[in-house]
C-alpha cells in the first residue's frame, strides 16, 4: 500500500527544481501543501489533510535531505587567475603544431597559464600570456579564472555543476566557460565579475 510519504517522495524526486527549493527552504510549507494536495489525493485515491501533508514535508526535509548534505566550499578550496584570454581556432594540423610549441615553452613558467580544450572541429586556448600569436577567429579578453579544488567524492554529488551555476545565475553573473577534471573545476567569468563570483561560490 502506497503511503503519503512515498507519494510525496515520488513527486518531489521527479522535479529537481522543486527538490532544490525545498532543500534551500525557498518554499512556504503551508502554501506548498495546498499546491501539492490535488496530486497527493489522486495518487492515494483519498482526501489528505493539509496538516498531514505539512507534517510529512517536515519529516521529509529532516530525514531525506540530511542524507544529501552538499559539500561546502571554503576559501582554501579556491585559486584565482586574472587577465585571462580565450582564443578560438579551427582544428587543423598547423594550429595544433603551433599550440604544442607554445605549450612546451610554458612548462616551467608558473606565472603563465595555458590550457587547451580540444573539440571535434575547433580548439579553445585559455591563457594569460598576451605575447601569444595565433591566427585565431575569436578572442575573449579581460576574463578571470576561478579554480576550485574539490574532494574526490564531490564528483559523485548530483548537484555539483548545478550548485555552481545556480549560485552564479542567482547573482546575475555570466559564465563564459566551465572546465573540469576529476578533482578540479575552473569557472571562467568576466574580470569585472570576479569578486562577486567568488563571494557567490564561497561559504566563509
Amino acid at each position: 500500500m502506497i503511503t503519503l510519504s512515498d507519494s510525496l517522495s515520488d513527486i518531489i524526486c521527479e522535479n529537481p527544481f522543486l527538490e532544490d527549493s525545498l532543500y534551500s527552504w525557498y518554499l512556504n510549507l503551508t502554501w506548498f501543501a495546498h499546491y501539492i494536495k490535488p496530486n497527493l489525493d489522486k495518487k492515494l485515491q483519498k482526501q489528505v489533510s493539509i496538516s498531514s501533508i505539512k507534517m510529512a514535508l517536515s519529516r521529509f526535509n529532516n530525514s531525506w535531505f540530511s542524507q544529501r548534505k552538499f559539500t561546502i566550499l571554503k576559501p582554501k578550496d579556491f585559486f584565482i587567475k586574472k587577465n585571462m584570454n580565450i582564443f578560438y581556432l579551427d582544428k587543423t594540423k598547423e594550429n595544433l603544431n603551433k599550440i604544442h610549441t607554445y605549450q612546451e615553452n610554458l612548462i616551467n613558467d608558473k606565472e603563465k597559464y595555458f590550457s587547451i580544450i580540444n573539440w571535434n572541429k575547433e580548439i579553445w586556448v585559455i591563457t594569460n600570456w598576451f605575447e601569444i600569436v595565433i591566427d585565431s577567429k575569436l578572442i575573449f579578453k579581460d576574463l578571470a579564472l576561478i579554480w576550485i579544488y574539490i574532494p574526490e567524492n564531490f564528483i559523485y554529488e548530483k548537484w555539483m555543476f548545478y550548485y555552481i551555476t545556480k549560485q552564479l545565475l542567482f547573482h546575475w553573473i555570466n559564465v563564459v566557460e566551465i572546465i573540469s577534471t576529476y578533482t578540479e573545476i575552473s569557472v571562467i567569468v568576466n574580470k569585472d565579475d570576479l569578486k562577486k563570483s567568488f563571494n557567490a561560490l564561497c561559504i566563509w
